[in-house]
C-alpha cells in the first residue's frame, strides 16, 4: 500500500550472458551481486536479497528474491505509476548520425523475453494499461502485451525483443536506430493503478 514490495525473479540465460551471470551472481560476494543486479541489469535498489541457483547444465538458471522499498516509479494522490518491468528491460539508445559510413556492431545477436506479473494489494485496481504493441524491421522485432485478471488482482506483461544480426551495415543503421528509439518509447510507458 505504501509502494514497497517483494520481487521474485527467475533469470535464465545462455551463451555469453550465462557466463556473465555465473561470474557475478554465483562467484562474487553479496555486495557485488547487489551492485551487478542494480547497475548492469537495472533492478531497483533492494533492501534485502536472496539468490538461489537452479542446477541446469544447458543454461544459467537462478531465482532472485528482492525486498524493494519503492516498487512504483512515482505516486500521485491515490494512483501509483509502475514500469512495465521491475528492471530495465531495454535502456540503450543507438548514437545519432546523419550518414553512417562504417558498420555498427552489437556485442551479440540476442533474444530477450520477459514476463512480469504485478500482484496488486487489496483495495487497488487497474486505472490504465499500456496498449499492446508489436513492430519489427529488417533484423529486429519487439512485442509487448498486457492483461489484467480481476479475480487474482494480477497484471501480466509479456515482452519480447530480438536482434537477429549483430553486424549492422551503414545502409541499415538508420532503420534499426528508429526501431530501437521506438522500443525505448514503449518501455517508457507506465501501468497505472489506483486505490
Amino acid at each position: 500500500e505504501e509502494g514497497g514490495g517483494i520481487c521474485k525473479s527467475n533469470i535464465r540465460a545462455s551463451g555469453e550472458y550465462k557466463e556473465e551471470l555465473l561470474h557475478y551472481l554465483a562467484e562474487t560476494k553479496k555486495d557485488e551481486q547487489k551492485q551487478y543486479l542494480v547497475r548492469r541489469i537495472g533492478y531497483k535498489q533492494p533492501d534485502d536479497m536472496v539468490i538461489s541457483r537452479i542446477e541446469d547444465p544447458r543454461i544459467y538458471n537462478t531465482n532472485v528474491t528482492l525486498a524493494i522499498e519503492n516498487v512504483s516509479e512515482f505516486m500521485a494522490g491515490s494512483k501509483m505509476f509502475l514500469a512495465p518491468h521491475i528492471y530495465k528491460f531495454w535502456s540503450f539508445s543507438m548514437p545519432a548520425t546523419d550518414k553512417r559510413v562504417r558498420d555498427y556492431y552489437f556485442e551479440t545477436p540476442f533474444l530477450k523475453t520477459d514476463t512480469t506479473i504485478y500482484k496488486l494489494p487489496e483495495g487497488f485496481e487497474v486505472d490504465v494499461l499500456p496498449a499492446s504493441k508489436s513492430f519489427d524491421c529488417f533484423n529486429a522485432a519487439y512485442s509487448a502485451a498486457y492483461t489484467y485478471d480481476a479475480a487474482s488482482r494480477s497484471i501480466t506483461g509479456v515482452t519480447t525483443l530480438e536482434l537477429k544480426i549483430h553486424r549492422i551495415a551503414p545502409a541499415e543503421y538508420q532503420e534499426l536506430k528508429t526501431f530501437f528509439d521506438k522500443v525505448l518509447k514503449e518501455e517508457a510507458q507506465r501501468l497505472v493503478i489506483k486505490k
